[in-house]
């Protein structure tokens, strides 16, 4: 029996990177990259301890005042706006258990960190069938140097378990037909830990009716047990707390979001081309903030209207590579639709890179070169893959942020911080984007194209 859309196969003539695996000086070179990836990501984000998780930080106020003062959440806290439910039951047993110990706080986010990077690794490896050690061997290199990863687990970030639950939701959505179902669940709890995964609602309205109810039941149920054990805010008023203005921080969202240093996303790239890349955007006046405003929701709108037209329009073709490129679009497209990216929240972006080289490591025809070589650029802008201060030698982030007049800020003293300031990782997800962009206007007429195992 055919099944068409599942991508779980390779072309027994065309895995390319099996070939090249046989090859004793490849295995040498794999086994090398393996090894210091490995040990950096042990180095720079298993081992350093920071203290309260950065996420925490943002929630303390609301759940150590909720479950160690025993004061009822503020609907009005920051933290409702950027987070839901999930990141807060995430937490809630290590909050009764420790208070605010910040050590043993911070293991416990660590041990979620670990846990949430070996299940996304586990569910993309299995559904794009990598299985051979060798080719397992390469996807952990391109995922455990992956930088944005690697900061996330650092600091405990709650991106990490989000690339998780986006790593189920594509399980799910590219895998057999009857399972399909379950990616509306791993969607909702991705969108109820934080925002970003909320886009592959709307796709799934499109591309599977019977998934995107599952997502509603999903929501309807986590915000009530948000309403039984925390209340309104986390409950079902959320969704009308969200909305509202809250803290002092985020009644300017143009003043906080669009030129905070860290932000990277597209609005934030056109704020800081108006401002001359100068930090705090000192030469953004209010005058022209609404125009800027105007131009960068332009540029989100058009990017999802693309996405959910296309899905529209080609959502009959199923071939075997159709899925994965369709949700590689819509991952993609997070990045250029979310008015806020820092550096961390690129760990979804992953899963994109990952997709992109199955693709081309898979397919029979011969990949189209200049598209693998964006794609390469892309992966290196974003990924890093090497110590930031080497970058900022050989890029000389120094002396661009002194011309630029930077030099008497804090963040002139941080590589990453001059890195992502001046929208490396930016441009590379911008590139990859373009690339998916491309491929998916080439998987449209696979119909029911199949490929045989490999």
């Amino acid at each position: 029996m055919r099944e068409a859309n599942v991508p779980t196969a390779g072309p027994t003539n065309g895995d390319r990177l099996y070939e090249l695996t046989r090859r004793t000086w490849v295995k040498i070179v794999l086994a090398s990259l393996l090894l210091g990836t490995l040990t950096r990501l042990m180095l720079s984000g298993v081992l350093p301890n920071v203290g309260m998780p950065g996420n925490v930080t943002n929630i303390g106020a609301m759940l150590f005042g909720f479950l160690v003062d025993h004061r009822p959440m503020a609907p009005t806290d920051l933290g409702v706006r950027t987070y839901g439910v999930v990141a807060f039951l995430l937490y809630d047993p290590a909050a009764r258990m420790f208070g605010r110990d910040a050590s043993r706080i911070n293991l416990w986010g660590l041990g979620i960190s670990v846990i949430a990077l070996t299940l996304a690794f586990t569910l993309v490896a299995m559904r794009l069938n990598v299985r051979r050690p060798w080719s397992l061997a390469a996807l952990a290199i391109l995922w455990s140097g992956f930088l944005p990863i690697v900061y996330g687990v650092a600091m405990r970030m709650f991106d990490v378990t989000v690339l998780a639950t986006l790593a189920a939701t594509f399980f799910f959505y590219a895998g057999p037909p009857l399972g399909r179902r379950w990616s509306g669940v791993a969607a909702a709890v991705g969108s109820l830990t934080k925002f970003l995964p909320l886009i592959f609602v709307p796709v799934l309205f499109i591309r599977d009716r019977r998934a995107f109810i599952y997502s509603l039941v999903t929501f309807a149920m986590l915000l009530l047990v948000g309403q039984i054990v925390y209340g309104p805010a986390l409950g079902f008023g959320y969704p009308y707390y969200v909305g509202v203005p809250t803290a002092a921080a985020v009644d300017d969202p143009t003043a906080f979001i669009s030129t905070w240093h860290e932000n990277i996303s597209p609005r934030a790239l056109l704020f800081k081309v108006a401002g001359g890349f100068h930090l705090g955007n000192t030469n953004v006046t209010s005058e022209n903030i609404p125009a800027l405003s105007f131009v960068a929701n332009i540029i989100s709108l058009a990017a999802l209207g693309y996405l959910l037209y296309v899905l529209w329009r080609y959502r009959h073709a199923d071939g075997f590579a159709r899925r994965p490129i369709e949700f590689a679009l819509g991952a993609a497209t997070i990045f250029m639709v979310a008015p806020l990216i820092s550096e961390e929240h690129l760990s979804f972006m992953i899963i994109v890179y990952t997709i992109l080289a199955w693709y081309w490591l898979r397919q029979h025809e011969p990949p189209a070169w200049p598209l693998v070589a964006t794609a390469g650029a892309s992966l290196l802008l974003t990924g890093v893959y090497v110590p930031t201060e080497a970058v900022n030698r050989v890029l000389q982030l120094d002396a661009i942020m002194g011309a630029l007049g930077n030099q008497h800020s804090a963040i002139y003293q941080s590589p990453i911080g001059q890195y992502d300031f001046l929208g490396f990782p930016a441009y590379g997800a911008i590139l990859a984007w373009i690339v998916v962009v491309i491929l998916e206007r080439r998987t449209r007429a696979a119909g029911a194209a199949t490929i045989s195992n490999a």
